[in-house]
């Protein structure tokens, strides 16, 4: 692992090289640099893993270090940055936190294996880090390829079917009483099968739509959201008579607009697809898994068949054969929770009918959401 100690003072920076190589002898290639600008060339030189920098430096502060950094275009993306206070710097090191830094260590208050530890830590924080944001990268650019094709599709496709089907609809209206035999029904058939085409063709537009946002990804509380949604759904859980219970839930980096049509769209199946003589209920969880969020939704709706579990996020996929909805609901799910970085699937109930989804997202501390707001 390749490590960067920036410390003017030589006693301080040897000390901590002593306790990080201090039984783990090859495991680190230290570098070392005395101000900001030694470690500016460094950094323009090579990639580390990880920098300790000391908060106050001869040319700038630690917080000064990292804007110097950006300032400079210098590629840090991935690389872990730990900040050095003396004793008392509490609130040098909660602002090192909130401009960037992902963790920080005072000096002569940490023994050589908590120091490593931290290190360690600190590095696999910013490969998360980094590994959602380019997965978030990439997953734009699909999404923006993706609309700009069905916007051409639905343009190039609605304009001649809706020729199509006013000249039959005309044809019905000014001839219907002189078609023989069953020349009466093919019309109308006809003008049904364009229809639901029609239908398809705005609902692919609104699968490419409903999963792009202007929103920036942001520090999102999961309690407004899903509190937010129930809001917008009061009207179908009245209905129904139904009950929506949600327990303490997280806050995570995301999108808020479509982090709230995520849970809409599944509360609302959940009260939807339920035996009309079945009150709905509706369990919202979450829990800490490892680096994960696991947030479950139950519900004592009609279930999804083992062998349908998959195909259901399938775009225009329906098992419920009802005459409304276009079967994208879910699809639109699967693809809000790709979008950060998460999983999503479906197991049917032990307990009893129904189903549960279950969905990971990437759990970030306090620390790395100030990190990312930056």
């Amino acid at each position: 692992m390749r490590l960067l100690v920036v410390e003017d003072n030589p006693v301080d920076r040897q000390a901590h090289i002593r306790l990080l190589n201090q039984g783990a002898e090859g495991h680190y290639s230290i570098s070392e640099a005395e101000t900001a600008a030694d470690a500016l060339c460094a950094l323009d030189a090579d990639s580390f893993d990880a920098l300790l920098v000391d908060y106050r430096l001869p040319d700038a502060t630690g917080v000064e270090f990292l804007q110097l950094l950006r300032d400079r275009g210098i590629d840090a993306d991935g690389t872990a940055f730990v900040m050095i206070t003396g004793p008392g710097d509490a609130t040098a090191a909660a602002e090192a936190v909130a401009h960037g830094y992902h963790d920080f260590l005072i000096k002569g208050r940490v023994s050589s294996p908590a120091l490593k530890r931290l290190v360690e830590n600190a590095v696999e924080k910013a490969r998360l880090s980094q590994s959602v944001q380019d997965h978030q990268r990439a997953l734009e650019q699909s999404y923006q390829d993706m609309a700009d094709f069905a916007r051409v599709v639905s343009h190039d496709l609605k304009s001649p079917l809706n020729t199509m089907i006013g000249y039959l609809e005309l044809l019905q209206v000014g001839y219907g009483d002189r078609l023989e035999g069953p020349a009466a029904g093919y019309v109308k058939d006809c003008i049904a099968a364009g229809r639901r085409m029609s239908r398809m063709i705005d609902d692919l537009l609104r699968f490419s739509h409903e999963t792009q946002s202007d929103d920036a990804f942001e520090e999102t509380d999961l309690n407004q959201v899903t509190e937010d949604a129930m809001s917008n759904l009061a009207a179908a859980i009245e209905e129904r008579k139904a009950s929506v219970t949600v327990g303490p839930m997280p806050h995570v980096y995301g999108q808020p607009t479509i982090l709230l049509q995520l849970f809409q769209n599944l509360i609302g199946n959940a009260v939807k697809y339920t035996d009309p003589s079945v009150r709905p209920e509706v369990e919202i969880s979450a829990q800490a898994e490892g680096a994960q969020w696991h947030i479950i939704l139950r519900d004592n709706g009609v279930g999804i068949p083992e062998a349908d579990r998959e195909r259901v996020f399938r775009m225009t996929e329906r098992i419920a054969r009802d005459d409304e909805g276009s079967g994208i609901g879910l699809a639109v799910s699967r693809r809000i929770v790709d979008r950060h970085g998460g999983r999503i699937w479906v197991e049917g109930r032990k307990d009893g009918p129904g189903s549960e989804f279950h969905i990971l997202l990437p759990q970030f501390e306090a620390a790395e959401l100030a990190e990312l707001r930056v």
